[in-house]
């Protein structure tokens, strides 16, 4: 019995041994999968953080060249109301012009050897010292006229 015994342990000992044995192979194939798979994770992890970087440039990229254009367009806006504005500035200057010259009808001629102006059907002598004030006088009515 005693060897029957030793032969019961033996084998239950081997059997043992390979269940132990297997586990060990199931626990490494369990690891090496893992690490595969861990490996695997960590490989697209960098390619997806490789992929949000490139997408991040490429959207400072165009959010650059969205700048840049909007900023040309404003120039661009800016230039065309000032030739506008410079336009009708100088179209108003010459339209005063024309009214400021109409309203001081002005004449010059030679009489008895001096210079005279006509101005509004008066006559005045260019040598005469009160000349500035009635040139002044004929403008500022002038401009009283246009004004109304």
């Amino acid at each position: 019995m005693t060897e029957e015994a030793a032969e019961i342990v033996g084998r239950a000992r081997a059997e043992a041994a390979e269940i132990v044995r297997r586990a060990r192979d199931e626990a490494a194939e369990i690891v090496t999968a893992a690490e595969r798979r861990s490996a695997t994770t960590v490989h697209e992890s960098s390619e997806a953080t490789d992929r949000a970087r490139r997408e991040l440039v490429h959207a400072q990229e165009r959010a650059l060249a969205m700048r840049s254009e909007a900023q040309q367009t404003a120039d661009a806006i800016v230039a065309s109301a000032t030739r506008r504005a410079r336009t009708a500035s100088d179209q108003l200057l010459r339209d005063t012009q024309r009214r400021l010259a109409r309203a001081i009808d002005v004449r010059t001629r030679e009489d008895a050897g001096r210079l005279v102006i006509e101005i509004d059907n008066a006559m005045v002598d260019l040598d005469d010292p009160k000349l500035d004030e009635l040139v002044s006088a004929a403008v500022r009515e002038a401009v009283r006229e246009v004004r109304q």
